[in-house]
């Protein structure tokens, strides 16, 4: 209903259908299991039967499975959530509900208010800072780096010298992000950041950022990492200019969040 009700009634179509036929093959699938299971056992004809449509079930959720598929196909990926709202896009929606934009009574996509901001929207895409993984720097040819929180709790061989010492030490957080800024050229592009973390009594702890940086070929690597006390989350906010483009002047600001 809520893809219905947001513009897409394909997307929609495939979801319903989608969840009636594994609803009906889970139905099937578990009667035939509990036939199986029951007297049938030990009636060999009706046990074959009976597992024949067990079979049948599992097939018919799989036909489900292949209908959400379908529905999913229809999501817009940002750029094509871009393309559709262009000049040149045909404004139809994929059926998910996105708070920042405001469907008109066709329940279509708006239009981009202007040229300018149609080309920003554009340019923040294409340039805008990107959270990486270690699975997604290795395909660029960076290994270990991560964006992830890190306990640092996981067990060790005991320092004996050190607890004959008093000297025991504590586990302590560390926090990393990895960030790509597509297509960073050396002295043209720029960029700047903070990392910081809010308490819930507006106390606010800032960190140094010392990052260590890679030029690939899709542009620079931004890897930060940073030990923590007793924060229970921590903001990475950046602001790049590629300063190439259709806009050079843009900016784009990016804010990246992780918690404990």
């Amino acid at each position: 209903m809520r893809q219905l009700d947001s513009g897409n009634s394909t997307a929609g179509g495939y979801t319903l259908a989608g969840g009636v036929t594994m609803a009906t093959g889970s139905v099937v699938a578990l009667e035939a299991g509990l036939a199986v299971a029951g007297v049938t056992s030990i009636v060999p004809f009706a046990g074959w039967a009976a597992a024949a449509l067990v079979l049948v079930g599992i097939a018919i959720i799989a036909g489900g499975l292949c209908l959400h598929a379908k529905a999913q196909e229809h999501l817009h990926s940002p750029i094509e959530l871009w393309a559709a709202r262009s000049i040149f896009g045909n404004r139809i929606n994929d059926g998910e509900i996105r708070i920042e934009i405001i469907l008109d009574h066709e329940k279509k996509l708006p239009a981009f208010p202007s040229l300018h901001a149609e080309i920003k929207a554009w340019h923040d895409e294409n340039f805008g800072p990107k959270l990486i993984s270690a699975e997604q720097a290795l395909t660029l040819g960076i290994t270990k780096v991560d964006t992830r929180w890190n306990q640092n709790n996981h067990w060790s061989p005991p320092n004996w010298t050190a607890i004959t010492h008093n000297e025991v030490g504590t586990f302590q957080p560390t926090v990393e992000f990895t960030v790509l800024l597509p297509g960073f050229r050396l002295g043209v592009s720029k960029w700047s950041g903070s990392l910081s973390s809010l308490h819930d009594d507006q106390r606010m702890d800032v960190f140094p950022i010392a990052p260590t940086g890679h030029i690939v070929g899709a542009g620079l690597v931004l890897h930060f990492e940073n030990t923590l006390t007793n924060q229970e989350h921590i903001s990475l906010h950046l602001a790049y200019s590629a300063n190439q483009g259709l806009d050079e002047d843009n900016e784009t600001l990016s804010i990246f969040r992780l918690e404990r």
